[in-house]
């Protein structure tokens, strides 16, 4: 990437804010302690019926985490990455001020909410004994090409236990150069260097 072609970036996002979302929170369910992740998730139901993992702004980890998220995971579905489906949901004004079990604050506000996946194991390891399953073999491969473009740190992976293990990358707020406080600096100095995930793609599709 050029010096010109970050340039033809640069402020282009400058009005694209939004206060929008469409589903809010409902119910929440559970909350994560801080000793299983510094950014202290929440489990909700939502308005549309589902449930998701929340991480909202005034985050203990970094204020950075939750627009982390968003990113990472948006930009790991255009390329096919397997990540859950994300939403923007919102914390409404009620439950503004109450105290989780977890000493988060909900805030009002719009939050990173991440799609629940029922019946999963949580695994700091790759299972490459389950690579042969589903599609593993080419969901594995997207992730090594995920994980060196957005720069991933702290890999966190979930698998279906009912649809033959198929593994999904969740919790993304170490990832980018520098995170959870990432810069503009930290950013534009690394786009250049190679960042390989460093494991076996032995029977990678």
């Amino acid at each position: 990437m050029s010096e010109l072609s970050i340039g033809i970036w640069d402020g282009i996002l400058q009005d694209c804010r939004s206060n929008q979302c469409d589903i809010f929170v409902d119910t929440i369910l559970r909350a994560m302690s801080d000793e299983r992740g510094g950014s202290v998730p929440f489990e909700v139901r939502a308005t549309d019926g589902e449930r998701y993992w929340v991480k909202q702004i005034e985050n203990p980890q970094s204020a950075r985490s939750p627009i982390t998220e968003q990113v990472i995971a948006g930009c790991g579905r255009l390329i096919g990455a397997p990540v859950r489906d994300i939403r923007l949901i919102g914390v409404p004004e009620e439950l503004d001020g109450e105290k989780l079990s977890s000493g988060v604050v909900l805030r009002q506000g719009i939050a990173h909410a991440s799609l629940n996946l029922e019946y999963s194991s949580f695994d700091k390891t790759w299972g490459l004994e389950n690579r042969g399953l589903d599609d593993n073999r080419r969901r594995h491969a997207a992730y090594f090409t995920f994980f060196d473009w957005s720069w991933g740190a702290d890999p966190q992976w979930l698998h279906d236990t009912t649809d033959d293990i198929k593994l999904y990358s969740h919790d993304h707020g170490h990832f980018l150069p520098g995170s959870p406080d990432w810069t503009v600096e930290s950013l534009l100095g690394n786009y250049e260097v190679a960042h390989s995930l460093g494991t076996s793609p032995e029977g990678l599709d």
